[in-house]
């Protein structure tokens, strides 16, 4: 490496050390994301930064250009994680989240494939009688972290968790009676029987189950200044309904999230969740 190189490296450097207090700050806002995993983000971006070869003397905004390398770094973690990510499909379905994640069998790929899909139609069902059921739509099938989902239903983290324990034994009772030949109850009226969808499963699992999520709407949707009214309260509710159309209507959704600073629902890509590749225009 030339002089020349080595001081520009170490101009970058400098630059960048400078800002690294500011940066953990930003990093640390990201949903979940604990000081470890602002600390591994940040020192993500430091390597895309350094190995750039951008000179800051040319950027207009550094601090700003500064920001999109730190989602970048963000989003190359989400990939390098969704194994892990992925195995949140394990707390609901165990043996189709192992398939999945395997070179299984085509047959057992098929089974787990509706095993999940027995999931999501009966939780589309239950959700209208069941807000656990909402919360464990978004939380797995969605994308949601549990601080997301608690500030989307005006409830505490603990709370949730007790729902999304709730709302497991729920289905570990459905799925018992499944195999034990009772009849399948998970149908919405906008929503086709799952025997009557194998046909059309789109080969990404999760997209073609969030499209059996939005087709269970139900309801009006509500405007942009009803949701900022619900939201905006120091001690807002949410009611089953509400929480329910959210979960199966995008654009409500959008609108609930804009309201409380959460990522857009798009930028939740279900490749993220499975860990394939995908264009991500905006990050937390």
């Amino acid at each position: 490496m030339s002089t020349s190189a080595v001081k520009a490296m170490r101009s970058r450097t400098d630059e960048f050390m400078e800002r690294y207090a500011r940066l953990l700050k930003w990093a640390q806002k990201i949903p979940d994301a604990d000081r470890d995993l602002a600390e591994d983000i940040v020192h993500e971006a430091f390597l895309q930064f350094t190995q750039s070869g951008a000179d800051h003397i040319s950027i207009n905004n550094f601090d700003q250009y500064l920001r999109e390398v730190l989602r970048n770094a963000h989003r190359t973690h989400l990939r390098q994680s969704t194994p892990r990510r992925f195995q949140q499909l394990s707390a609901i379905a165990p043996d189709a989240a192992e398939a999945l994640m395997s070179d299984a069998d085509p047959r057992e790929l098929l089974q787990a494939r509706d095993m999940l899909g027995a999931i999501c139609l009966y939780s589309c069902w239950r959700k209208e009688t069941s807000i656990a059921s909402s919360v464990l739509l978004l939380r797995f099938f969605h994308g949601y972290y549990p601080n997301e989902v608690a500030k989307l239903a005006c409830k505490t983290r603990n709370a949730i968790d007790a729902l999304l324990k709730s709302a497991r034994r729920d289905l570990g009772i459905y799925l018992i009676n499944q195999k034990s030949g009772e009849p399948r109850r998970a149908r919405t009226e906008s929503s086709a029987p799952l025997s009557e969808q194998r046909a059309h499963l789109a080969p990404d699992i999760v997209a073609e189950l969030r499209r059996i999520i939005f087709a269970a709407r139900k309801g009006q949707c509500f405007q942009p200044q009803q949701l900022l009214a619900t939201y905006a309260g120091g001690e807002a509710k949410v009611s089953r309904s509400l929480l329910s159309h959210l979960v199966s209507c995008p654009r409500c959704l959008d609108a609930a999230n804009d309201i409380l600073g959460l990522p857009a629902l798009r930028h939740r890509s279900p490749v993220d969740f499975l860990g394939k590749e995908s264009e991500v225009t905006k990050d937390a």
